[in-house]
């Protein structure tokens, strides 16, 4: 028994085999090597037709409902705190052999530690463990957040992590997501980057918070 509020979360086993296998990999390890900014994996138990994943409880929300709630008093370099702590975080997947291949806001938790507020890295059901010099090409992730090896359906290893990392610098400077009011479906961005012209696209958006820029 654990004695605490946790959070739950359960899937089918009749999802694709190789989907619940690397996820429940990926659980044990991060099980086995906590990292203070992923959320804490606490147990995992089976019945004949689910699994269930027990995770720490995190109550203060996504970080995108943080980005929206103009009521929590902020400290004045948070987003740098949070690229360094989500940078810190997929480095330490990464060092195991795990790409996320979801990251973004909804999957960066708000927790409150040490006075400060600071970002936990969650869900890992798009998850992939590959070896050192392994290679995959699967088209998985949310669209706006999505590495263009990702979109073009290339090989990729620990890429689109870095990429999704530099997705979440953009929304924390612009507070919108890639894309989201350019109205473009995944051909059409296929096609950007095709052409070599997203940072053009991305970058001639509304006002950026200038002074995290600088």
């Amino acid at each position: 028994t654990l004695n605490q509020i946790t959070a739950v979360k359960q899937i089918s086993k009749s999802i694709p085999h190789n989907s619940a296998i690397w996820e429940k990999e990926i659980f044990h390890i991060l099980h086995a090597n906590p990292f203070e900014n992923i959320i804490l994996c606490l147990d995992l138990f089976e019945s004949l037709s689910n699994i269930y994943f027990v995770y720490e409880y995190l109550h203060y929300g996504t970080l995108r409902d943080f980005m929206k709630d103009t009521t929590k008093e902020k400290h004045p370099l948070y987003k740098e705190n949070f690229i360094i702590q989500l940078s810190t975080a997929i480095n330490h997947i990464n060092t195991f052999g795990i790409i996320h291949r979801d990251i973004k806001p909804d999957n960066l938790m708000i927790t409150f530690h040490k006075g400060m507020y600071a970002v936990k890295v969650i869900d890992f059901g798009l998850g992939k463990i590959i070896g050192p010099q392994e290679k995959t090409n699967e088209s998985y992730g949310s669209l706006a957040y999505s590495a263009p090896e990702v979109v073009l359906a290339e090989d990729y290893g620990y890429e689109p992590d870095v990429w999704s990392i530099g997705m979440v610098v953009y929304y924390l400077v612009f507070k919108i997501d890639p894309y989201s009011d350019l109205n473009l479906e995944r051909e059409n961005i296929h096609d950007m980057l095709l052409k070599n012209n997203v940072y053009n696209v991305l970058m001639n958006r509304k006002k950026a918070d200038e002074d995290f820029l600088v």
